[in-house]
């Protein structure tokens, strides 16, 4: 498996089996949750570094409109993740 942080974002269209650039997170990250709701995509937490040791309390959501991340609060506490399974498919 390939642990290492992402600077970019590609978006997986699943009907037409392609992918496409998509706007970058501000930091390359790894190991974060990614979701869904209201048509606004929400990130949070990951991990960053050669060996993981920095782990983040980050809050970002991309507005479709503007094709821009910004900063929401961020949680109290760092998060990693290492599965999680969604029907929208956006690796970043």
């Amino acid at each position: 498996m390939c642990w290492k942080d992402l600077p970019t974002c590609e978006q997986y269209d699943k009907n037409a089996n392609s992918w496409t650039q998509f706007p970058s997170l501000p930091l390359a990250l790894r190991s974060f949750v990614m979701l869904t709701l209201d048509n606004l995509i929400y990130t949070f937490g990951g991990l960053i570094g050669p060996s993981g040791d920095e782990c983040f309390n980050t809050n970002k959501v991309f507005m479709f409109d503007g094709r821009t991340w910004i900063e929401r609060a961020s949680m109290p506490i760092g998060l990693q993740v290492y599965k999680v399974y969604f029907e929208l498919f956006i690796h970043c």
